[in-house]
């Protein structure tokens, strides 16, 4: 596993959420369904043969050896990635438990890492399929339905004295803030 950014410390272990969250385009699979060679928890019937888009994929949970064992997907139901595009980290849910992302110390993580991506003007968003929630460190805003290659800006506002934003939606803008179609990611 060298050289392909994974800390060798963790596997899959039964868990099989990015076989059902992801768009595998190789596979004619679509988004937010299983993959018919998936056996859920346990793994894919086509392992050894299964395309380099799925062979490549690792997850940040995988990935990440730091991340608390809380954020394994099938404990959280969310799955990390982070965009190698434009460096956003999207936290994919699974659409049966939609709202897992808001159990108290999932989002206390996710705010605290919008607060540090946002310094390096990068951003977290959530998807439930292709619903987008931006996360801030004191906001949470729902972008609504997102297609590929729309994006939104930010826009500093003051209010009382602190510092917020204001989502702008946009068409087509620039890579840095387009939302790619939920698909693998590779490592």
């Amino acid at each position: 596993m060298a050289g392909n950014g994974v800390s060798g410390n963790r596997s899959c272990d039964g868990c099989t959420l990015c076989c059902k969250l992801f768009h595998v385009p190789v596979l004619q699979k679509q988004a937010g369904t299983w993959c018919r060679h998936c056996s859920p928890g346990t793994g894919c019937a086509i392992h050894g043969e299964r395309p380099d888009h799925c062979r490549e994929f690792f997850c940040q949970w995988i990935k990440n050896d730091t991340l608390p064992d809380y954020w394994k997907p099938d404990r959280s139901r969310i799955i990390l990635t982070q965009f190698p595009d434009n460096g956003f980290l999207y936290a994919q849910v699974d659409p049966a438990r939609a709202d897992a992302w808001r159990q108290a110390k999932l989002l206390a993580d996710l705010k605290r890492w919008a607060r540090l991506f946002l310094k390096g003007r990068k951003h977290v968003i959530v998807f439930v399929e292709s619903n987008a929630t931006l996360i801030l460190p004191d906001q949470i805003v729902p972008l609504g339905l997102m297609r590929p290659g729309e994006g939104f800006r930010l826009k500093p506002v003051f209010r009382d004295g602190r510092r917020s934003f204001e989502v702008e939606r946009a068409g087509a803008v620039s890579t840095s803030l387009s939302i790619p179609q939920p698909q693998l990611i590779g490592g």
